[in-house]
């Protein structure tokens, strides 16, 4: 298997979904300890801020005991190690349920490119595996969270002189454009628990929705105060 880009991360799973009876029955029919099971209807706490998830389905789940700086191919062969030896219960398993290799992969640079090995598609094919994609082009790390990096753009701006006007011995203008950019910068990237792929095929309920909105909301609070300190913005906006 090749990848032609950069991976920033990864993460595989093997997912067999939707079953009806308890996780513990797959486990011991394979032989197998998974990495993570979900029962229907229980709750799980996924993302940065740990928000509240409704399982829409049971699910049995194992991942790579690799780190995720490893090669993906290394990650799929450590997941496909654990189930070759129980290869035909498996395959019975994913006759009867949906049975799916999930890649997250988060891309350095955009366009990536991918190859799968003849083999691997072969060894997919026989044990009845769907091959799934969630792909994300992260940009670089959030600069503002670092303090040196907020310390040398304020001492930029204040040399700035459409804002100089505006900065005086109790008001540092160029310091609140900072400090509202880095508020922006961070809740950009963490979208306040408004992950879109949750959005598209979760299925989100009334509590699902309430929590992100009510997130959503109280962020953008936050940065519109932010943005009220300026006394530059106020004047031209």
């Amino acid at each position: 298997m090749l990848y032609k880009s950069d991976i920033r991360k990864i993460s595989i799973r093997l997912i067999i979904w939707d079953f009806d009876c308890q996780p513990e029955e797959i486990t011991n029919y394979l032989g197998i300890q998974p990495s993570e099971i979900r029962i229907k209807g229980e709750t799980r706490l996924v993302g940065k801020i740990k928000h509240p998830m409704l399982n829409k389905m049971n699910a049995w789940i194992i991942e790579s005991d690799l780190p995720k700086s490893a090669e993906p191919d290394k990650h799929i062969e450590n997941i496909l190690n654990k189930i070759r030896p129980h290869k035909n219960k498996f395959i019975e398993l994913a006759k009867k349920y949906d049975a799916d290799l999930s890649f997250g992969i988060f891309w350095d640079y955009c366009n990536p490119g991918i190859t799968f090995d003849k083999e691997i598609l072969k060894e997919f094919a026989e044990l009845n595996i769907e091959v799934g994609f969630d792909m994300y082009y992260l940009p670089d790390d959030l600069v503002l969270e670092n303090t040196k990096n907020k310390n040398k753009l304020i001492e930029q701006l204040q040399n700035v002189p459409l804002l100089k006007q505006y900065s005086s011995d109790k008001h540092n203008e160029a310091k609140v454009l900072v400090e509202s950019l880095a508020i922006i910068e961070d809740e950009c990237d963490r979208v306040s628990g408004m992950i879109i792929p949750d959005l598209i095929w979760d299925n989100l309920d009334e509590d699902d929705w309430n929590f992100r909105l009510n997130k959503l909301s109280t962020k953008l609070k936050e940065i519109k105060n932010a943005i009220n300190k300026s006394v530059f913005l106020k004047k031209n906006t």
